[in-house]
């Protein structure tokens, strides 16, 4: 039923539009925003991230700088190769999995979960973190780290499918023929076959000719 009335909203142009024209963004804006919270709605647990509100005791410019740094981290940061981990993509997933999971653990509303989330902190975030900030600044921190990994992995995607295209590109045109123009020697072959051939032909129609003009004087003889 929500994936019916999300397609009824966004196929619905006049809404849109409206929507846009009074918040003075364009329809794609929009619609992408709409898809974004229709898509949180309908699995919150896999973008937990997206129901965490940053509170008043973080600022905005703290949060980002935080995002930013771990973006870095995993887009630049050496790869903790192992038996799971073959590459980057690999490390940034993984991190998706274990963040996401710590976050719904710890947002839970059982407390035995809850428990378990915070045991788990030990092993994504370093003690002297864990110690200096408070449950809702560590819950917005693991929501930066979360939102910098997801960004990460969408940005390995997308260089990943370039490189796809490129090497697409590249094998389709070592497959074409290429026909070399002929040489100069070639060019000169062609020429005296093309000579031999018009010999040819000449010394044919003189043969005829000849032929001809002995035929005609043998018949004038007879006659005289």
């Amino acid at each position: 039923m929500l994936d019916n009335i999300t397609g009824n909203i966004l196929e619905s142009e006049e809404v849109v539009s409206e929507v846009a024209l009074q918040e003075n963004v364009s329809a794609e804006q929009i619609s992408d925003v709409v898809s974004k919270q229709i898509e949180v709605a309908k699995a919150p647990e896999q973008h937990i991230e997206k129901t965490i509100s940053i509170p008043q005791s973080v600022s905005i410019e703290d949060y980002e700088e935080v995002k930013e740094m771990w973006a870095k981290q995993y887009e630049e940061g050496e790869v903790p190769v192992s038996e799971n981990i073959k590459s980057r993509a690999d490390w940034v997933t993984q991190e998706i999995v274990i963040l996401t999971n710590t976050l719904n653990k710890i947002m839970s509303d059982d407390l035995k979960l809850q428990q378990q989330g915070l045991d788990e902190l030990g092993f994504i975030l370093p003690i002297f973190l864990i110690n200096s900030l408070k449950g809702e600044e560590l819950v917005v921190y693991l929501k930066a780290k979360l939102e910098a990994a997801k960004l990460t992995i969408k940005l390995l995607a997308k260089e990943e499918s370039v490189r796809e295209k490129i090497k697409q590109e590249v094998e389709e045109e070592e497959t074409v023929v290429y026909v070399d123009a002929p040489t100069k020697k070639q060019e000169n072959t062609m020429s005296a076959f093309s000579d031999e051939e018009n010999a040819d032909s000449l010394k044919g129609v003189e043969s005829r000719v000849k032929a001809v003009q002995e035929k005609l004087k043998a018949k004038e003889n007879s006659v005289n």
